[in-house]
């Protein structure tokens, strides 16, 4: 059974400034999901280190 995630829907933009997944943590709680939005990079950040989809797990 697949596990389904919801959440507040952010935008994170390419550095600068540069974020860590403790501003994220801090700022919303929680993971994030890792979406590519109008052909834009979908993590400029690098939060979702294991190329799963889940940024800050």
């Amino acid at each position: 059974m697949s596990k389904v995630q919801s959440g507040k829907e952010i935008c994170i933009f390419p550095p600068p400034p540069a974020l860590g997944c403790a501003d994220i943590k801090k700022e919303y709680g929680e993971s994030i999901i890792v979406v590519e939005v109008e052909g834009r990079e979908s993590d400029p950040q690098r939060l979702d280190r294991d190329k799963d989809g889940v940024g800050c797990e």
